[in-house]
């Protein structure tokens, strides 16, 4: 069957278009009052709690378990719109970390066309409209794929509505984890239909949604799909070009993966077993918008695994009546559930695919509507869905969402000049400080390098992973040397006084570096550990700076000349410099084997600084530096894609050619006269 079949035209019945527009209706259902309407679909209630937005302590939040689309992802989505902006690809967030890779950190959602109606849109019509976009493309994709199975207009109606209130859409929603499953049922029907172009459409979106866990864990379950039922070989070419077209998005990603400290730690997750009786009836262990929940050992969101008293009764009324891959899927949801409570080694987080394989019982249980009951079973299914998830999400007034920060806050960056800020405890809370305009020397949740990692515990020696808490204010001369101008503190320390109008305690740090300066008198180190070590243990180490592999012989002491004519771009920086004497070019923006310099148009080594910053020789006199951010992830990336390219013009091209060549039947000509 063709998608044309299931496409409105003037000649189709009245009943027949009903389903299809009841999909139509069903964001209103969910979040009345929002789409449409005044309020927005957002959880930036979270930032009422936070300091950057205080003037006074207080705030409340709807939902506790769910706090990074309003303390994570709206920084990042945030750094991509002004990459836009300024004409430049995010490959660089200068806001976190002391700037930090921002197309590698997949998060960002640069591929999303969620993230797309933000750069286009009002934020808060781009908010509404990326929830409407995620339910509606969800739910339409799974209908069409259990129509183009076999089941009635109800029964695909049906399924589509117990896909979008399926657990895991209802509680990623805001998440990238949500901009990613979506595409799901998508790529499931161009295998199915033996659409090429919607097999790779599909698995671009799929791998550029966002969140590359939920990518490998779809991935898995496109690939048992493709193994048990559909097994042809130019749909498997089709996902591959799908893979290449996405190459620009994944691949920079994959590129902080291998330079990450932190990746097996974020394996290893799973299911308590009792969290299996959220299955037989939703919240069975209590719902935190709701202040019932209890376990604050388990993960609340994983566990949410309810697919709807509605859409489990037809499951099973379809694996009774034997409906068509009803016991495959069956197969996949219980080894989904099997997978999230036992987990498998390795760096990711099978708890959710509980959550995942209920899209199993989504598709299944649209196969067993048949007659004049489909629409009571689209009531029961959308009913009971909506029901179990309904305080999973909130909507709240338009005012309320993306608030401007704090007055302090504001005046506080508008004094840094390029300066940064660390806060101790939970003062800045790392990525808000960037909706604020304040670069941070913490950050949150990224593929965090051995780099970064170095940096992070240097400031705290023990640190508290994903955000690197930090409680004892760190080493002057390291937070001189870093450019760190602002201390900030929840509660009264010596030597800091109380900002007016906030809950907040600041210190200023004495002497504070610029962003870039000269160093005359650089000392060489075997790596980079023993760089940093070696700042730490030199109270004054601006014009002795630790230098990995550091080429030449220096002085024993020297001197620091600042230099002030520093121009910064997202992706690059340049100064011009004058020095009588050879040195070394400090700058405290982090250090990547992504960045180049060149040297008056010619290319240099680019140098570590104390393990963790950048910098370049230079000889005496004037001369023009250039750094240059292009990953090798990013390079790379753009050539698959047009490898993907040329891939999907030879699949189209190829078999016309074979068509027109095919040899004319010979046999005897006809006359018209006979």
């Amino acid at each position: 069957m063709h998608l044309r079949n299931v496409i409105v035209c003037h000649d189709v019945p009245v009943k027949h278009l009903l389903p299809w527009l009841a999909l139509l209706l069903i964001p209103c259902i969910m979040f009345p009052g929002a789409l449409p309407g005044p309020d927005v679909v957002s959880a930036d209630d979270h930032l009422t709690v936070h300091h950057a937005f205080q003037e006074e302590a207080g705030g409340r939040v709807n939902n506790p378990h769910l706090s990074d689309p309003a303390l994570q992802f709206a920084a990042l989505r945030m750094a991509v719109k002004r990459s836009f902006e300024a004409g430049e690809p995010p490959l660089w967030n200068p806001d976190i970390w002391a700037g930090a890779p921002l197309l590698g950190d997949a998060q960002s959602m640069v591929g999303s066309p969620v993230t797309w109606l933000h750069i286009l849109l009002p934020e808060d019509l781009a908010q509404d409209l990326g929830v409407t976009w995620l339910l509606l493309w969800i739910g339409f994709g799974t209908a069409l794929f259990v129509r183009r199975l076999g089941a009635s207009p109800w029964g695909a109606a049906t399924s589509g509505a117990a896909a979008m209130t399926t657990p895991f859409l209802s509680v990623w929603l805001l998440h990238p984890h949500a901009a990613t499953l979506v595409w799901l049922p998508w790529v499931l029907l161009g295998l199915e239909s033996k659409k090429g172009w919607i097999t790779a459409l599909s698995t671009a979106g799929l791998l550029a949604g966002g969140h590359p866990e939920t990518a490998v864990h779809v991935g898995a379950i496109i690939t048992i799909w493709w193994c048990s039922c559909s097994r042809n070989l130019p749909q498997l070419a089709w996902m591959v070009i799908g893979t290449l077209l996405a190459a620009p998005i994944w691949l920079p990603f994959v590129e902080e993966a291998l330079r990450s400290a932190t990746l097996a730690s974020h394996g290893g997750n799973h299911l308590a077993l009792a969290q299996l009786w959220d299955l037989v009836w939703p919240g069975w262990h209590g719902h935190p918008a709701q202040e019932t929940w209890t376990n604050p050992q388990w993960s609340w969101a994983d566990g949410r695994i309810h697919p709807g008293l509605g859409a489990l009764s037809l499951f099973v009324v379809a694996l009774f009546r034997k409906a068509r891959f009803s016991q495959l899927f069956l197969c996949l949801w219980l080894g989904c559930i099997a997978i999230s409570v036992v987990g498998i080694p390795g760096p990711l987080n099978d708890a959710r695919m509980a959550s995942i394989g209920a899209l199993a019982v989504a598709i299944s249980c649209g196969l067993a509507v048949r007659g004049r009951w489909g629409a009571w079973a689209f009531a029961a299914v959308l009913t009971t869905g909506v029901w179990s998830g309904w305080s999973d999400q909130n909507s709240i007034p338009a005012d309320q969402h993306a608030p401007e920060p704090a007055p302090w806050v504001t005046a506080l960056s508008e004094s840094l000049a390029d300066g940064r800020v660390v806060g101790l405890g939970w003062a800045l809370q790392p990525n808000t400080g960037a909706l604020a305009g304040i670069e941070d020397l913490r950050g949150y949740d990224l593929p965090v390098s051995r780099d970064t990692e170095r940096l992070q515990m240097a400031l705290n020696p023990r640190p508290i992973r994903p955000w690197f808490q930090i409680n004892e204010e760190p080493p002057i001369h390291l937070l001189r040397f870093a450019g760190v101008h602002t201390v900030l503190s929840p509660e009264p320390k010596s030597g800091f006084s109380a900002i007016d109008n906030s809950p907040i305690y600041s210190a200023t740090v004495p002497n504070p570096m610029p962003r870039a300066w000269l160093a005359t008198a650089p000392r060489p180190s075997p790596d980079s550990t023993q760089a940093i070590h070696s700042l730490l243990s030199d109270p004054n180490p601006m014009a002795r700076p630790t230098v990995v592999k550091l080429p030449g012989d220096w002085p024993e002491n020297g001197e620091v000349q600042p230099i002030k004519n520093l121009e910064r771009r997202l992706n690059q920086v340049s100064f011009r410099t004058a020095s009588q004497v050879d040195s070394v070019a400090v700058l405290t923006d982090s250090w990547h084997p992504g960045w180049s310099v060149t040297v008056d148009g010619t290319p240099a080594e680019a140098l570590q600084i104390a393990g963790v910053f950048r910098g370049v020789v230079l000889p005496a006199g004037s001369h023009d530096v250039l750094w240059k951010f292009e990953p090798w992830g990013w390079k790379w990336g753009l050539i698959l894609w047009w490898g993907g390219l040329f891939m999907a013009l030879f699949l189209v091209w190829f078999p016309r050619t074979r068509g027109n060549k095919q040899p004319q039947p010979v046999g005897p000509k006809s006359s018209s006269t006979e």
